[in-house]
């Protein structure tokens, strides 16, 4: 009998290389050199000092050698324990913690080199757990105690032959999955690049992206996952659909069912590799092309040479997870097939929904209705998880909603003129109904997800418009006689107004994470506040026509009005993200890094819960943080006053009011942070020399920060600066004018592309839905023939059956729900009734050109579907 035995001596070999690998001196601390090995062994023996990611790499490691020495000692035995497979999971993980800082990777003495044996050991564990996993096989069901070992051998090579001439054969049944995983892996490779290119900061130049060009891309890449694993779903059930005939024969010939599974593994882990390997160099090209397109149409100085093969691995991990994820949702999909028994679950009708259909549709109209109720409001960010709660409800109604409407179609006599083509949606509920959802949620992302992002760019104030002011400057009494001899050297135009800090506890979409090492402290939002008295004042200073309005807030200064300061082409968010987002949890002063969510129910701490009764989006001082920080916080004249002397009070580090007057140490336990909100105009000449001076000022409050929260925190720098990265003290106009235009540009190509590709995939899926019923539809059309059907009325039956259930119905139901969600944009983003004129203006021509080329690609495609079924029969 051929064992796995056979193999051990490979299993050795291999095993021994990777721990010849693991033995290589190549890291030096301290003065002394480490192997992988020897350094693990260190750190697990005294992890004080090493960082997290270096201590569970070692941890992995020390594993991974456990593991394969007692993997290699039953390779040497009769039984074989699968190890193997558990060192795979842990060598990806090792190698991906590789492109972490503070790594292994990082101590090397030669990085290509430590990144070489890193690959080594990656690709040596998996190839030999590759090879020892292919199972023994048999042709035919012998006994083994009745065959020779040669003869085995020899049927197993005739085996082994017979497989790859069948998958050689059959190369068509796999061009479509093969072309899908490509486009897949290409689009997904060029997301990670593009994102990690422009993580914060555009390359040399440095110019911070207030909005976050890879939130943008992430944004994106939220439906595209969602679509990808629809999409490899259906491509699963093509697949096995295809070669369901084959896996017959198989079994007829006596090959074991689990010698089935392995071939099936191993041919759609074989397409699944090479579309890895041509997806990867496709992603790669159109990367290179993008970036040099962005480089030479926007003068910047992108480049790939710095991000090495980091954006491949996260590639590879984004889509292995949505394989799993696919496998998982799909795994009852090869049992459904049941090939080779007397009946073929191909051929038995799906279930309809039964008794409960009317109490999922209500279901599914309460979901739908509580994500179109929630999506209006400002504070809930157009949260994409509402959106994926919408499709879930959109799912429940379409399956249910069909369902009852044929169960009554078949009791009325009418039913005759609609069986032929409603029998087919009738007997194959579940699968018609999930192409319907899929291509009605990639109509919707097309017509409302990507369209408003690219539309609401169009639709956004020329750039100049959101900068009144050159600069802003947050200052204090102590800058007083700075200000003044620059307003007397560069005769600039002045004005101050006064103004607190006030700091929202969380100012991130991120849920932070709790763990038995204590809760993720949440990033503070940091944003200017004024008196009542001051927004008047600046409103009219920008519009002479300014008519003044009581904004209605209490003197206590629990009701707020807040200014959004951010274009129409952002998306509305909160001042706070912390729940509940519609009471803006916030601190009268600067952010306290120490303070707990848990404390906020107590009375005696700085951050209490404020109500926002007004709110306005658009520029009072300047958009330099695009909503996101320095939104202006309006409180009442008289709260103004109180809230000035807060930070007396308020310890700086917890958030809790000092109630002993001796504890409260100004630079210590209290401070006092920007009290004046300066607003320049200088001349064009000037602007240069005068931001110079002006850093001057930035770097001076940047270092009083530093030396207030270390004066607490004697555990050094790592703790210094609890201010946001993005927030300053000094603001220019220039800069941010020509960071939010590349934001601009940069959100209309995602846009665009991300709308292509879905217009892409929505023809890939339907391509799949017609591939997949094409013997059952050249069956159904023989026997229409037969029963002396015309040509002209079986392609019509064929045809109308596509066009109205998955090229009519998606659009109707996509067009009615992008209307929706698109009025609820509108109030999120409290636009104007111009501002909605000018957006239907450009969207209305677009999405009806679009709607019209879709009906005719759709049609044409049916045509020449029908045509080529009725050329078969």
């Amino acid at each position: 009998m051929y064992r796995l035995q056979k193999k051990k001596w490979f299993s050795l070999i291999s095993y021994l290389i990777i721990f010849i690998t693991l033995l290589i001196p190549v890291i030096i601390l301290n003065g002394k050199r480490y192997s992988f090995l020897l350094l693990s062994i260190q750190t697990a023996l005294n992890s004080n000092g090493y960082e997290i990611v270096l201590i569970l790499q070692s941890g992995l490691l020390i594993v991974y050698c456990v593991f394969s020495f007692i993997y290699i000692l039953s390779c040497l035995s009769r039984r074989v324990f699968r190890l193997d497979m558990l060192n795979v999971f842990l060598a990806i993980v090792f190698v991906g913690l590789q492109f972490e800082k503070s790594s292994m990777l990082s101590l090397c003495i030669n990085k290509d080199v430590g990144r070489i044996l890193s690959y080594l050991i990656f690709f040596l564990t998996i190839f030999e757990c590759v090879v020892r996993i292919v199972p023994e096989i048999r042709i035919i069901k012998l006994k083994a105690e009745e065959m020779k070992d040669n003869s085995v051998v020899n049927q197993s090579k005739l085996f082994y032959h017979i497989i790859w001439k069948n998958f050689k054969n059959n190369w068509k049944d796999y061009l479509l999955v093969l072309i899908c995983n490509i486009v897949l892996f290409a689009v997904t490779v060029v997301s990670f690049h593009m994102m990690k290119l422009l993580d914060g900061n555009y390359g040399i130049r440095k110019i911070q992206i207030f909005n976050g060009l890879s939130e943008i891309l992430m944004n994106a890449m939220i439906p595209m996952g969602i679509l990808s694993v629809f999409l490899i779903i259906i491509l699963i059930f093509y697949y096995l659909k295809m070669r369901a005939k084959n896996y017959g024969i198989f079994l007829t010939l006596g090959m074991y069912r689990k010698t089935l599974y392995y071939v099936t593994a191993l041919e759609f882990g074989f397409v699944f590799l090479c579309s890895l390997f041509i997806g990867g160099i496709t992603g790669r090209v159109i990367t290179e092309l993008l970036v040099r397109k962005i480089n030479r149409n926007l003068l910047m100085e992108l480049s790939l040479n710095t991000l090495g093969m980091k954006p491949f691995w996260y590639s590879i991990a984004a889509i292995s997870v949505v394989y799993i994820i696919s496998f998982m949702a799909a795994k009852d999909i090869f049992y459904d097939f049941n090939v080779g028994k007397s009946e073929d679950m191909r051929q038995i009708a799906e279930k309809m929904p039964g008794k409960g259909r009317y109490v999922w549709t209500f279901v599914g109209i309460g979901i739908c209705s509580y994500s179109i109720l929630q999506y209006r409001k400002l504070y809930q960010f157009e949260n994409e998880y509402l959106l994926l709660m919408f499709f879930a409800g959109m799912f429940f109604i379409i399956r249910n909603v069909i369902a009852i409407y044929l169960i009554r179609e078949r009791k009325k006599t009418s039913y005759l003129k609609n069986l032929l083509m409603h029998n087919q949606l009738y007997h194959k509920s579940r699968t018609n109904t999930g192409f319907i959802t899929v291509l009605t949620i990639i109509q919707f992302c097309i017509m409302f997800y990507f369209s408003f992002q690219y539309n609401s760019v169009r639709i956004a104030e020329q750039v100049e418009e959101m900068f009144p002011y050159d600069f802003i400057c947050l200052a204090d009494d102590s800058d007083d006689e700075f200000l003044q001899e620059l307003s007397q050297e560069f005769k600039i135009e002045l004005s101050q107004y006064p103004m607190v800090r006030v700091t929202a506890y969380d100012s991130t979409e991120k849920q932070e994470s709790v763990g038995r090492f204590g809760t993720e402290k949440a990033t503070q939002g940091q944003h200017i506040g004024i008196s009542e008295s001051t927004y008047h004042k600046l409103k009219s200073k920008l519009d002479p026509n300014y008519e003044k309005k009581d904004l209605e807030l209490d003197k206590e200064g629990k009701k707020i009005h807040v200014v959004y300061q951010q274009d129409k082409s952002v998306k509305a968010q909160p001042v706070s993200f912390y729940i509940p987002r519609r009471k803006a949890l916030l601190n009268i002063g600067n952010p306290c890094k120490s303070f707990s969510q848990f404390e906020i129910h107590r009375k005696d701490v700085g951050y209490q819960n404020y109500v926002v009764i007004g709110r306005e989006i658009g520029s009072l001082v300047g958009n330099f943080r695009q909503g996101i920080r320095e939104n202006i916080i309006v409180f009442s004249d008289e709260y103004f006053k109180k809230a000035k002397e807060l930070w007396k009070t308020v310890n700086i580090h917890t958030g809790e009011i000092i109630k002993n007057e001796e504890m409260r140490i100004p630079g210590l336990t209290i401070a006092q942070g920007a009290t004046k909100l300066v607003v320049i105009n200088a001349n064009q000449s000037d602007i240069h020399r005068i931001y110079n001076e002006l850093k001057i000022l930035d770097t001076k409050h940047k270092k009083m920060e530093d030396e207030l929260y270390r004066t607490i925190t004697p555990y050094g720098n790592w703790t210094s600066g609890v201010y946001d990265s993005t927030v300053s003290y000094v603001y220019a106009k220039h800069e941010s004018t020509e960071s939010i235009e590349v934001e601009r540009i940069m959100k209309t190509i995602m846009s665009m592309s991300a709308s292509v590709l879905f217009v892409v995939m929505y023809f890939m899926v339907l391509i799949v839905k017609m591939l997949s019923e094409k013997e059952l539809n050249v069956k159904r059309q023989e026997f229409l023939k037969c029963m002396g059907m015309c040509r002209r009325e079986r392609v019509a039956l064929i045809r109308k059956e596509y066009i109205k259930y998955y090229c009519y119905l998606p659009i109707i139901l996509a067009s009615v729900s992008a209307c929706i969600y698109t009025k609820l944009v509108f109030d999120a983003r409290i636009y104007t009734l111009e501002d909605i004129k000018r957006y239907l203006l450009f969207l209305i021509p677009i999405v009806i050109l679009y709607i019209i080329e879709c009906i005719m690609i759709v049609m044409l495609m049916t045509y020449i579907y029908a045509k080529r079924i009725e050329d078969r029969i």
